[in-house]
C-alpha cells in the first residue's frame, strides 16, 4: 500500500523572484484560474512582483503572503489534476490558509482576499508599533520559554515559532528581543541571528489585526475540509468549519507548533509533501523526523518529476 500523502504549504520567508514563472509561461489552465485572477482580485499586478519585481518589494507582508499563497496553490491545483491523492494537509503560519483552501475549506478566490487582508493588517501593524523577531539554534523548547521570561521587563516576548527540537524564534518588542538575544547566547546558543521583519508576528503585538480579521472571515462561507488539517494553535486535526475558523484566528497571536504538527503527522507514517516556493518546510521535517519521507515542489520540473515518480509507485504497487 501506498503511504498517505501529507501536504505541507510554506508561510512567509519562503518568496523568491521568479516563483511561478513557469507554471504561468506554459500552463493556460493555471495562467487563467490563478494568476491573472489573482491580478483581477487585488487590483495590481502580482505576476509582474513575482515574476521580475524587486526583492524588497515581494518581501513586503502586504505582497508576500498574497504572492506565495497563489503560487502554492497554483501548484497543489496541477497535482490534483495529475491524480494526486491528498489524505491530510498543514501549513506553516501563513501556510494555514493556503491548507484550509487546499483542503476545500475556501474557493481560490475567497482565501485570496482573506490572505491580502491579513497581509495588509499585519504590515499596518507593524508600521504603527514595529516588533522584532530572532531565530534561536541551540537551545530547547524550556531554555527558550526562560529567556522570554526572563526578557519581559524589556517589553513583550513570546516564542512565535517552534520550527524544530533545536531551531526557535521568539518574536515581540525589539527592546525585550534584542536582550533576549544576548541571554540566549549567555546560554550557548549555536546561533541567535535577527530576522529581517519589522513586526512582532504570532505575538501578542498582532491583537490588533485579530477582529478586523474576523470580520474579513465572516463575509465568506467556510466549509468542513474535505480532508483534514492539522492546525498551528495546538497541532490537532480539525474538519468542521467553526474550528477551521477558530484557528486561524488564534494563530495570528499565537506560537506556531511546527514541532508538535510533524510529530502527529509522522505517527500516521505519512509521506511529506511541501507545495510551495522554497524548501525550508522540507529541511525543517528533515530535522524533527531524520527518518520520515519528505519531498518539495516548487516548480514546474519538480512538479512533473514527483508525478511521475507518484505514478510508477501507483502502478508498482497496485494503488492505493
Amino acid at each position: 500500500m501506498r503511504k498517505k500523502i501529507a501536504l505541507l504549504f510554506p508561510g512567509q520567508g519562503s518568496q523568491r523572484v521568479g516563483m511561478g514563472l513557469d507554471l504561468f509561461d506554459q500552463d493556460v489552465i493555471i495562467r487563467k484560474n490563478y494568476f491573472e485572477k489573482a491580478n483581477d482580485i487585488l487590483g495590481y499586478s502580482l505576476t509582474n512582483l513575482c515574476f521580475s519585481g524587486l526583492e524588497s518589494d515581494l518581501r513586503r507582508t502586504d505582497i508576500a503572503q498574497p504572492a506565495i499563497y497563489t503560487v502554492s496553490l497554483a501548484i497543489q491545483s496541477l497535482l490534483i489534476r495529475e491524480g494526486l491523492e491528498v489524505s491530510v494537509a498543514a501549513g506553516h503560519s501563513l501556510g494555514e490558509f493556503t491548507a484550509v483552501t487546499a483542503a476545500k475549506g475556501l474557493k481560490f478566490e475567497e482565501g485570496l482576499q482573506v490572505v491580502a487582508e491579513r497581509g495588509r493588517l499585519m504590515h499596518e501593524v507593524q508600521s504603527r508599533r514595529p516588533g522584532a523577531m530572532a531565530a534561536i539554534v541551540g537551545l530547547n523548547q524550556e531554555q527558550i520559554e526562560e529567556v522570554c521570561n526572563e526578557s519581559q521587563n524589556y517589553g513583550v516576548i513570546v516564542p512565535a515559532n517552534y520550527n524544530s527540537q533545536n531551531q526557535m524564534v521568539i518574536s515581540g518588542d525589539q527592546h525585550a528581543v534584542e536582550y533576549a538575544m544576548v541571554l540566549a547566547q549567555k546560554m550557548n546558543a549555536e546561533k541567535v541571528v535577527r530576522l529581517q521583519v519589522g513586526a512582532a508576528f504570532h505575538s501578542p503585538l498582532m491583537e490588533g489585526v485579530v477582529e478586523p480579521l474576523k470580520i474579513k472571515l465572516s463575509g465568506f462561507k467556510v466549509n468542513d475540509l474535505e480532508i483534514p488539517l492539522i492546525n498551528n494553535v495546538n497541532a490537532e486535526k480539525v474538519y468542521r468549519a467553526s474550528e477551521v475558523v477558530d484557528g486561524l484566528i488564534k494563530q495570528t497571536v499565537s506560537t506556531v507548533k511546527w514541532v508538535q504538527i510533524i510529530q502527529t503527522l509522522a505517527k500516521e507514517n505519512v509521506y511529506f509533501v511541501e507545495v510551495g516556493p522554497g524548501r525550508v518546510l522540507k529541511g525543517l521535517v528533515r530535522q524533527i523526523c531524520p527518518n520520515a519521507e519528505v519531498d518539495h515542489i516548487d516548480s514546474l520540473k519538480t512538479a512533473n518529476k514527483f508525478i511521475e515518480k507518484y505514478m510508477l509507485d501507483t502502478l508498482l504497487k497496485g494503488g492505493v
